[in-house]
């Protein structure tokens, strides 16, 4: 006797935080649209196939910049720390 299976499909939306390196916030989004449009995601593996999906963007990128704390005083062992300031 065989198992009936039917197939289902599911709309998620991902997240995700990548780091581009450009001069300005126009450049680093041009970068990121260019390379994204043509993307795929691959998502892991689901019932011993891969998860391969096309990479969409909607709306606008959400851009939050990185910047390096001042330096501590000297003597002080704490290093710098990365901090995120959206904008």
């Amino acid at each position: 006797m065989t198992k009936s299976t039917t197939q289902f499909t599911f709309q998620a939306t991902l997240l995700a935080t990548i780091p581009v390196e450009a001069a300005t916030k126009a450049e680093a989004e041009r970068k990121l649209r260019t390379v994204l449009e043509t993307s795929d995601a691959n998502l892991g593996f689901l019932d011993n196939a891969p998860i391969v999906v096309p990479v969409a963007i909607e709306g606008d990128l959400d851009l939050i910049e990185a910047k390096k704390l001042t330096r501590p005083q000297r003597g002080s062992r704490r290093q710098p720390a990365l901090t995120n300031e959206r904008r």
